[in-house]
């Protein structure tokens, strides 16, 4: 296994108070993050994780799933302004498989998301905003996330580790195990209708006990 594909649990609802405390009385907060994020979506995509943040495209990849969850590997982090042939690369073959004639050999951001990402038929820029509360439970992070998508506000609590079992030992103890596994990407896709999850994000959610 390589050692930076963690298998990672999250789950969303629009309210975690009760997660939140459990995690708190846990473990305390190690680090407060907050970013603005723009997730390339597309309907046939399902095996990647393609994010723009910081001035540069950051991709993973989807490489198992094991026991409801999901292992990714960071594949690629590229600067702007990039080249068309790192777009076509690392942007439009993983998520529609074609490739537009670009009209520049190189991108700032901008250009990118006005001219060819917001213009292309499949793939939709959707925008998020985070603020996220990072822990660290039994040899797992753990984050309580609160997440603007499109102005939608959510939550997010997201378990991950190099060790499937203890994210699953850590799921069970947040009173998490009947909430579905649903990735930044898959998330997106039903919050702008593109790909409704079945039943919506919260089907099954209902709290265990927890500690």
């Amino acid at each position: 296994m390589t050692s930076s594909a963690r298998f990672e649990f999250r789950t969303w609802s629009r309210n975690f108070a009760v997660v939140e405390d459990r995690i708190r009385r846990l473990a305390s907060c190690e680090d407060i993050r907050e970013s603005t994020e723009i997730y390339l979506v597309a309907p046939r995509m399902s095996a990647c994780n393609i994010k723009i943040r910081d001035g540069a495209v950051d991709t993973k990849a989807l490489i198992d799933e094991l026991a409801d969850l999901e292992q990714w590997q960071p594949d690629w982090n590229g600067q702007f302004p990039l080249a068309a042939q790192a777009l076509s690369q690392h942007v439009f073959r993983p998520l529609c498989g074609e490739v537009p004639d670009f009209a520049r050999h190189n991108f700032t951001e901008q250009q990118a998301l006005e001219e060819v990402l917001r213009p292309h038929p499949l793939i939709v820029p959707v925008k998020l905003f985070k603020r996220r509360f990072s822990f660290a439970i039994d040899g797992n992070m753990v984050e309580w996330v609160q997440v603007l998508i499109n102005d939608a506000g959510l939550e997010s609590i997201a378990i991950e580790s190099l060790d499937p079992e203890r994210v699953t030992k850590v799921r069970c103890m947040l009173g998490l195990a009947g909430f579905r596994n649903v990735s930044y990407p898959r998330l997106a896709q039903h919050v702008i209708g593109m790909k409704p999850l079945r039943g919506g994000f919260e089907e099954g959610g209902k709290l265990g006990p927890g500690n």
